[in-house]
């Protein structure tokens, strides 16, 4: 089964850069725009859901405080989200960086799933799990730093391990790496790690596999 998302950046980070009261004006403006009838309904039936691609963090920490998410992006993205549902479309909040300290309030905005579960900031799917429970769908978490600088057996010990945490829930996990391949990443090493998932990414398997669920 195949789904099709559209990437869009509508949930507004711009207090840092504009100010308060011109980042909350400026992340109104993009909800709106985010729910534009040419942009939502124009490709009805040819795709069923939206990537929301802004990101919130750095390796090391998100851009906001907690208390800054909450005032400046928790209502904007939970109306986005919220809005998106009752169109009848999917929602996968994408961020790269280090999300822990702001991962409650980004589930408690309710996607339909959360990518990019990026390692190189610290993101470890067990944890996510611990954090969020299992409703929400986790999409990531393969190294894309390692995949471009590892050996291969650092890069199939990675990949395995990804599968392995990500899908011992039963259910709720997509295979894909935790950012873009990087450019430069050569073919071989990328086919490497689709013929992994291939092989190994299915929860009928997982038992013989990577032991009993």
């Amino acid at each position: 089964m195949r789904y099709s998302c559209i990437r869009i950046r509508a949930e507004g980070k711009y207090a840092v850069a504009f100010g308060a009261d011109t980042g909350k004006e400026r992340g109104r403006i993009l909800y709106h725009d985010a729910r534009r009838p040419d942009l939502v309904y124009s490709g009805r039936g040819q795709h069923d859901g939206f990537t929301l691609c802004s990101d919130y963090c750095f390796n090391v920490n998100p851009f906001f405080s907690p208390e800054q998410f909450d005032e400046f992006i928790v209502p904007y993205l939970k109306e986005v989200i919220a809005e998106y549902r009752k169109m009848g479309y999917y929602t996968i909040k994408h961020t790269d960086g280090n999300i822990m300290p702001i991962l409650k309030q980004m589930a408690d905005c309710k996607p339909d799933a959360i990518h990019s579960l990026d390692p190189q900031g610290g993101v470890s799917i067990p944890e996510v799990r611990k954090i969020i429970g299992s409703d929400i769908a986790l999409v990531g978490n393969v190294n894309c730093g390692l995949l471009q600088t590892g050996t291969d057996e650092e890069c199939r010990a990675d990949v395995m391990r990804s599968l392995k945490e990500g899908m011992e829930n039963g259910r709720g996990y997509i295979f894909s790496t935790s950012n873009c391949a990087y450019t430069g990443l050569s073919l071989e090493r990328y086919e490497m790690m689709i013929d992994l998932w291939r092989k190994y990414g299915n929860y009928e398997d997982y038992g013989k596999n990577f032991g009993k669920i």
